[in-house]
């Protein structure tokens, strides 16, 4: 009866463990493993706040880039290197703003400098560039899906993948904790510049938040067979923020002129429409993982499988 009891109490902790699986994160987190996301705007809406060496820069233009990649993946981390990359021309230049100042040291590329103008009357310097990259490195807590810093600093949970729900923290921003306010399962298709993706998608948004120049409210879509963000928009970004910037502002126009016509002689959201945001571009990570699917499979089916071999050894215990 003692031997029946033990295997009793492991049955109970092995289905606990089962149905709770620790450090689930999808099945495309792997070593090598890329998204990059695009926006076109007119110029120069889109807006870029970066902190460096304590100052702060607004960065404006009518393009960016977003690409995320895995560089590592160990010890339940993994390695991120985030870009970002504004393109420009003579007419519409890549524009950085900043206090006028002595001894800034710049982190743009001397040789992409078209000029440099100080409006003294308003305050600020303003450099005129061809192109912009920005990157850093930042890790991604598996078991959790937290963003941290090189310096251990947390700012939430990565927007690569899903795995919130109303209430749940997304992020740290000035100290405070921005919440998910609302979780959409949106029934249709939808369209990126990677390609469709089949419905159900989910729209996930966080409460608002002051960034330097007003307010912003994030978005993210996640399309959730592959539990992969197709597109986001709005602030904070932690997978962002761990790389210095502070705010983020880019909505693809080309989508949104596409969306509302589609949408114009239909309210709500219809099959085919375009995701919003900066948008998916290019990946690999269905080259990765084929089904585009996600670990939670894997521990579903390896906890049933746990639970009938833990309650067959029980069953034939009890029946001795």
């Amino acid at each position: 009866m003692r031997k029946a009891g033990v295997v009793l109490a492991l049955f109970l902790v092995l289905s606990f463990v089962a149905m709770h699986p620790v450090g689930a994160y999808p099945g495309w987190v792997k070593e090598g493993a890329y998204l990059k996301y695009r926006a076109s705007g007119y110029y120069p809406e889109i807006e870029v706040d970066y902190m460096h060496g304590g100052r702060l820069f607004v960065i404006m233009g009518s393009s960016v880039q977003v690409s995320f990649r895995i560089l590592k993946v160990e010890n339940g981390k993994a390695l991120v290197r985030a870009t970002v990359y504004m393109n420009g021309t003579e007419d519409e230049p890549v524009q950085v703003q900043y206090p006028i100042s002595s001894g800034v040291k710049g982190f743009w590329n001397e040789n992409s400098i078209i000029r440099t103008e100080n409006y003294t009357d308003y305050g600020y310097t303003e450099v005129n560039l061809l192109n912009l990259t920005i990157s850093g490195e930042y890790y991604i807590d598996l078991n959790r899906g937290w963003v941290y810093g090189p310096n251990g600093e947390a700012y939430g949970h990565t927007v690569l993948w899903n795995g919130l729900k109303v209430n749940d923290t997304f992020a740290i921003y000035n100290g405070s904790d921005v919440r998910i306010s609302g979780v959409e399962m949106a029934n249709v298709s939808m369209k990126t510049y990677y390609g469709l993706f089949d419905a159900p998608n989910i729209i996930l948004r966080a409460s608002p938040v002051n960034v330097p120049h007003g307010k912003a409210v994030f978005h993210g879509i996640y399309n959730e067979r592959s539990d992969v963000c197709i597109s986001f928009v709005g602030f904070p970004v932690p997978d962002l923020e761990a790389i210095g910037i502070k705010g983020f502002l880019a909505f693809d126009r080309n989508a949104i002129v596409k969306d509302e016509d589609m949408t114009s002689e239909k309210l709500g959201y219809v099959n085919g429409m375009w995701a919003w945001g900066v948008v998916l571009s290019e990946t690999n990570v269905f080259k990765i993982s084929p089904e585009g699917g996600s670990s939670y499979w894997a521990y579903g089916i390896v906890g049933g499988v746990i639970f009938l071999i833990v309650a067959l050894i029980v069953f034939k215990l009890f029946r001795e």
